[in-house]
């Protein structure tokens, strides 16, 4: 990189500025457009299963009205009854003339429509198709579906699912059938039935994509009756005498390769429209943006470099006029001078190169001897640094000295200093073994007793099993300090302190207790008072501030569940417990 000239530099930077900008501008537009496009495909999905279905609704009140019409015309009325007495093959003729006309009317315009056959109460039928031909039927059962819509309330009717329907002309046709029955008017008696047969290639037309024939590749439309018996997919074909294999909708609405889908009731016929979108069709339309943003993205790189190519000659060009005359200088000509033309940052510059040039004597000098200011300060420094270690060795001298000379009160004060003093200089941070901070508790003892003889005495009591368990360092002699500054402070002899440790329910509890005087209600109240709000409550620092530090150490080092109580009595003497997690270490490990 150092090998590169100022020019190759800059464009270098520039570029890489300018690609990285794009870059996330480009990451950022696809994401909020693969986003977006996730959402209208859901809300598209939303909108073509509405869609789907009021047109398939409007279609069926469509053949509902054809249907009305036939159950209200006074011929096929009056010849549905006739039908009852009617025996005479030239009144069967005349009764089946009158239906072809009536019939031929309702049908002939539409070619959706197969066939509509009327029956009548004593199992005769008419049947008639688009061939234009009706035939008279006896039947020889009575068709399931008739005791069905008998059994639903006068103006019903029924929609049979997907089926395949022979008519006497010898052809066959799937159809979906729309089934009622007809009445007299106005008795309101039951006089036959009708069977209107629609084509269910009929539903392709009606569910043809006006636009966005991607979309139609990637789309499968399922119409389900409540029975979610399968009315149509526009992925399969209705021909031939036999229905096509029905997919497992519900398996394709929630499979993995689904990338959306959408279920629309309607309420006029029962039935569901359920879309489903493969992932095909996110991979396309994500294809799509990707190739648009690499295309834009690599003419505005293109162009970035073009630009990046001319602002770093514009920047380099007066630069290398400059570096030409400053070589000359570096083999020692000092009197050579830059002419302060050109743009006004170069002419910036030689000012600046020439004032410098003037001043070089002045600042070597100054230089100099701010280095060897420099060396002096910093000779000084180290002449006065006191290195810790050298404290504690100092110590270990001084305690040999004592055991030497038969000073065993100077030994013991000196090699229980150096052992607080090593103790504290490591981190305050780490866990520790409770032996070891026993060992540094008696240490804090001995110099106390050689302060004040026959004052104080340390009882501890500490399982073998929890010598090892780990506690923050430097959490019990507060608490052993507070009692002698505070609890034993007025007794010139007989001060007792107990350090105990037990478990309970999973937790390590160490206790410090004394004999001392206690403390008063009121200030009791104020250190609870501060353990309960984590800090000093309008009480003496010198009291309650090494409980309240103890109590909000253990509680950010362990939970809320953990902390510091304390009991006490005037007269009889102060009991504080730290309750902690009980953690065990390998026996050896100390501080």
């Amino acid at each position: 990189m150092r090998s590169l000239t100022l020019k190759t530099k800059l464009f270098l930077a520039i570029t890489s500025i300018n690609v990285l900008i794009i870059t996330l501008v480009a990451i950022m537009i696809y994401v909020s457009n693969v986003n977006e496009m996730r959402r209208q495909t859901e809300s598209l999905s939303d909108v073509l299963a509405m869609q789907f279905t009021r047109t398939i609704d409007l279609y069926m009140q469509d053949i509902e009205s054809v249907s009305i019409s036939l159950f209200t015309n006074a011929d096929i009325q009056q010849n549905l009854q006739e039908e009852l007495w009617a025996r005479t093959p030239y009144d069967q003729y005349l009764v089946q003339g009158d239906l072809y006309s009536q019939l031929f009317q309702q049908s002939y315009p539409r070619r959706d429509i197969e066939g509509i056959t009327l029956f009548t109460e004593d199992n005769i039928a008419y049947e008639y198709t688009n061939q234009g031909q009706v035939e008279m039927l006896l039947l020889t059962e009575y068709p399931e579906w008739r005791n069905e819509i008998n059994r639903e309330s006068k103006g019903e009717f029924e929609l049979l699912p997907t089926h395949v329907t022979a008519y006497s002309s010898g052809t066959e046709e799937q159809v979906i059938s729309f089934v009622r029955n007809i009445y007299t008017i106005p008795q309101r008696e039951r006089i036959g039935a009708m069977k209107i047969d629609m084509n269910i290639n009929r539903f392709s037309d009606l569910l043809q994509f006006d636009r966005d024939n991607t979309l139609q590749e990637h789309l499968q439309l399922f119409v389900v009756d409540e029975g979610e018996n399968l009315i149509f997919s526009n992925r399969l074909a209705y021909e031939g005498s036999e229905l096509p294999d029905a997919p497992d909708v519900n398996a394709i609405m929630t499979g993995d390769n689904t990338f959306a889908s959408t279920t629309y009731p309607s309420e006029y016929t029962g039935w569901e429209t359920r879309i489903a979108i493969d992932d095909a069709f996110f991979l396309y339309e994500r294809n799509q943006i990707i190739g648009f943003i690499a295309t834009s993205g690599l003419i505005a790189v293109l162009l970035t470099a073009l630009a990046s190519y001319f602002i770093a000659s514009t920047i380099t060009r007066p630069m290398h006029r400059l570096v030409s005359k400053m070589k000359r200088v570096e083999e020692g000509e000092l009197n050579e001078r830059m002419e302060a033309d050109g743009s006004p940052e170069i002419a910036v510059l030689s000012r600046g190169y020439n004032r410098m040039l003037t001043s070089i004597d002045r600042l070597i000098s100054e230089v100099y001897e701010a280095k060897l200011t420099e060396k002096n300060a910093k000779i000084a420094a180290l002449q006065a640094q006191i290195n810790p270690h050298f404290l504690y060795n100092t110590l270990n001298v001084m305690k040999a000295i004592g055991r030497a000379r038969g000073v065993t009160e100077v030994a013991e004060i000196s090699s229980s200093l150096a052992e607080l003093f090593k103790y504290n200089m490591n981190q305050s941070d780490q866990l520790v073994s409770l032996e070891a901070e026993k060992m540094h508790i008696e240490h804090y003892m001995r110099i106390q007793k050689h302060r004040f003889p026959n004052r104080y005495t340390l009882h501890t009591d500490i399982p073998e099993a929890l010598r090892h368990a780990l506690i923050p360092k430097l959490m019990i002699q507060p608490q052993v300090e507070n009692s002698i500054q505070h609890g034993l402070k007025n007794l010139t002899s007989g001060g007792h302190i107990w350090l105990s440790a037990f478990e309970e329910e999973g937790a390590l509890i160490i206790e410090i207790k004394d004999n001392g005087c206690g403390i008063e209600e009121a200030r009791l109240t104020q250190v609870r008072q501060s353990l309960d709000a984590s800090r000093i409550v309008d009480i003496d620092p010198d009291l309650g501030l090494g409980i309240v530090n103890t109590h909000m150490r253990l509680k950010l080092m362990f939970g809320e569940t953990y902390g510091v109580s304390i009991q006490s009595e005037l007269h009889q003497g102060t009991k504080v417990q730290l309750r902690m997690p009980l953690q065990a270490a390998e026996k050896g490990e100390g501080a």
